[in-house]
């Protein structure tokens, strides 16, 4: 067991060196272990090691002594907005109803800035762009493409959880990141490798389907639609999706046992009024709707409903203690309603964003434009939907996934990019179409 341990630590400080003469990959460094955990699949003496503690400082070693290349960063409606969300964050961890827990979520949530702001810095170019998207995809890919095997060996008899001690570790949040995954790994073959690894991603692409399946969870099941959906109104091939998820619908019986079938009428809203689940979920939500109505401007801050007192007081029904369980109500009762806003501003700032880059991706013909944002645009949907019932406002693979046309946008405008668009000009589409000729080889 303890050689698990010793490779991946061997990986974390190999990575070491590298990010102090290059921080970019100090960047990437942080991201993977932030986003996989891999120092969490081992069982030893790595498990608890502080891995991304290691690649920060290296990073900021790295920035100090050597000259990376960078490039401006684009002070736009997303990232203005990012920038008030922290400061707000500090406002409301100052007035707090549970202070210990949220002065120690501020600070992950401080790395957690700094960081994406270096990536918005150091990612300089379309190759390391590439990069980025790849490492961050394939991070959370790994969980599904590992538990779709381990599904399809089981007969779906089993959860597919990620490590313990993780955000993965619960079904849902799992399902929720598989779900955000998926159409990145399904536009990837638009601008990334050769025949083989398209077809590596194809593979990675329906394993994880199965994945999300494998979890049990119905929000998950939910967010898979919202997959499809998007997938078939973006990609262009909406026929072939639509046979291949009828295929794959009639297969289930087949794959998936009886108590998954049984777990997934709860969905109906009959079924749901008599579920317990969901009804502690309720009842957390309207005990924060209560306690917003007494503290409107800066909620109760992070993690505010773990105070009994607080939800003995606001509740309706102080005997079903349920964490929120919503990505909304979550950062409605934590940072009040200037935290809400915010929020929505940065969500929305970066859909319209992003639907501008797309179509102009489409006109000139670019690749790797129209395959990022399309896959932005279907995430942002999924985080919309299954968000109402899982509890990650403050998920860092969503606020990089926001970061991406924010990334494109800074790349765009670079000098050797317009000499480029400037030398091969392209056909004007319409807006929003994609040729047939320019349909995406997945399938």
């Amino acid at each position: 067991m303890a050689l698990r341990d010793i490779f991946v630590t061997a990986v974390i400080l190999g990575l070491l060196p590298a990010a102090l003469s290059r921080p970019f990959i100090g960047v990437l460094g942080w991201h993977w272990v932030s986003l996989m955990n891999p120092h969490r699949l081992t069982w030893t003496f790595a498990r608890t090691q502080p891995v991304a503690m290691w690649i920060a400082l290296a990073t900021f070693v790295g920035l100090l002594l050597y000259k990376e290349e960078k490039i401006p960063i684009a002070w736009n409606g997303v990232t203005r907005s990012f920038v008030l969300l922290w400061i707000w964050m500090l406002v409301t961890t100052l007035f707090a109803v549970n202070p210990d827990r949220a002065m120690g979520q501020f600070v992950d949530m401080s790395k957690v800035f700094v960081f994406l702001f270096l990536t918005l810095m150091l990612t300089a170019n379309r190759k390391k762009l590439r990069w980025l998207v790849v490492l961050a995809t394939l991070s959370v890919a790994f969980y599904g493409i590992k538990g779709g095997v381990f599904t399809l060996m089981t007969g779906g008899g089993f959860k597919v959880l990620g490590p313990p001690g993780t955000a993965f570790g619960d079904n849902n949040n799992l399902a929720l990141a598989l779900n955000l995954s998926l159409p990145f790994l399904f536009f990837l073959p638009r601008f990334v490798g050769g025949k083989k690894i398209k077809t590596l991603l194809k593979i990675a692409f329906w394993l994880c389907v199965i994945g999300v399946i494998g979890t049990h969870s119905r929000g998950g099941l939910v967010g898979l639609a919202v997959v499809f959906g998007g997938l078939m109104i973006l990609s262009g091939r909406r026929v072939i999706l639509a046979v291949v998820l009828l295929i794959g619908l009639a297969a289930l019986p087949a794959i998936m046992p009886d108590q998954w079938f049984n777990r997934m009428d709860t969905i109906e809203a009959d079924a749901m009024a008599q579920d317990a689940s969901f009804q502690g979920r309720v009842n957390s939500w309207k005990t924060t709707i209560n306690f917003v109505k007494d503290h409107p401007i800066v909620g109760g801050g992070f993690q505010f409903i773990y105070n009994r007192d607080v939800f003995n007081r606001y509740s309706p029904d102080p005997s079903r203690f349920h964490d929120v369980h919503s990505i909304y109500f979550e950062m409605l009762g934590e940072q009040g309603l200037v935290g809400f806003l915010i929020f929505a501003v940065i969500i929305l700032s970066s859909f319209r964003m992003n639907s501008r880059l797309r179509r102009e991706g489409i006109q000139r013909q670019d690749e790797m434009t129209i395959g990022i944002t399309s896959a932005v645009m279907v995430a942002i949907g999924v985080y919309l939907v299954e968000g109402i019932v899982v509890a990650r406002a403050y998920f860092d693979y969503v606020y990089l996934i926001l970061c991406f046309p924010v990334l494109l946008t800074q790349i765009l405008r670079l000098p050797e990019e317009q000499l480029s668009r400037k030398r091969q000009p392209a056909e004007p589409l319409a807006a929003g179409l994609v040729r047939s000729d320019q349909r995406i080889p997945f399938l």
